[in-house]
């Protein structure tokens, strides 16, 4: 009987200790510990290179609540650092929550950010809101922020906006003084006139850009600039010494129109 019950004990005993074996060996438990911020910072660059982003420095100071964000789903909406605010958009814009991901770009933008204003234009192209792509590459422009400029103009003559290249004029005339940006503006001027002809529109622009900006480099628009002046500092003239000076707008802006 005691060789019984000792031969249970014993074979008791492997049995407990296959099973924890066999336990072990298939379903061993993992231990998951905290990534170290270095991995953190590869986890997001691989998450917003995915949607065509780049990250070429990713403060230390955000590293934590932008994983959470990317990894955990965890936002800190009462945050007031640019940096993370910008993450954050990035996180709204492929999540689809398209009206969170424009008011982070804006209030990022507000707190200093003015490559906000650059992606907000390159969202709005893609989705083919030209209206508000138009604004705010203006506002980009307007801000002393020019990466969006030849964009900017592209996108003009690709939608034949003439109205918003005299806006562009009108908000930032002193981009002129940058022959760069005098070359792409008389370009793009050149390109509507081939797709439109000599339009009211465009005459007052090319009428509205001090002669002094114009060169042999566009000879067209030199010749253009030119034969406009006189005519109109023959309008002048004429108005000048007439009795009565008050329709010289009027007389000025009929004549444009008849070119």
């Amino acid at each position: 009987m005691e060789y019984f019950v000792i031969l249970s004990i014993i074979l008791g005993g492997i049995l407990i200790c296959c099973s924890i074996k066999y336990f072990f060996d298939n379903y061993r438990v993992v231990t998951k510990t905290e990534p170290t911020i270095e991995e953190k910072k590869s986890y997001i660059i691989g998450y917003i290179k995915k949607y065509h982003y780049i990250a070429h420095d990713i403060p230390n100071e955000v590293v934590d609540d932008v994983y959470d964000a990317y990894y955990k789903h965890i936002i800190k909406d009462d945050t007031s650092n640019v940096d993370l605010i910008v993450f954050y958009a990035v996180y709204y814009q492929y999540s689809s929550q398209y009206n969170k991901m424009i008011k982070c770009f804006l209030r990022s933008f507000k707190l200093g950010n003015d490559q906000s204003l650059n992606i907000l234009a390159i969202y709005y192209a893609s989705a083919k809101d030209y209206q508000n792509a138009f604004k705010y590459c203006l506002l980009a422009i307007k801000n002393k922020n020019l990466l969006r400029f030849q964009k900017f103009i592209d996108l003009v003559v690709e939608q034949n906006s003439v109205d918003n290249l005299n806006k562009l004029y009108e908000i930032n005339s002193r981009l002129f003084d940058d022959h760069i940006y005098t070359k792409i503006i008389f370009d793009a001027i050149v390109k509507l006139i081939d797709k439109n002809g000599y339009t009211f529109e465009l005459i007052s622009i090319i009428e509205q850009i001090d002669v002094k900006y114009f060169d042999d480099s566009n000879r067209m628009l030199f010749s253009y600039k030119k034969l406009l002046t006189e005519k109109i500092n023959l309008l002048d003239l004429h108005f000048k010494y007439s009795p009565d000076t008050k329709g010289y707008m009027e007389a000025k802006i009929d004549f444009l129109k008849r070119l």
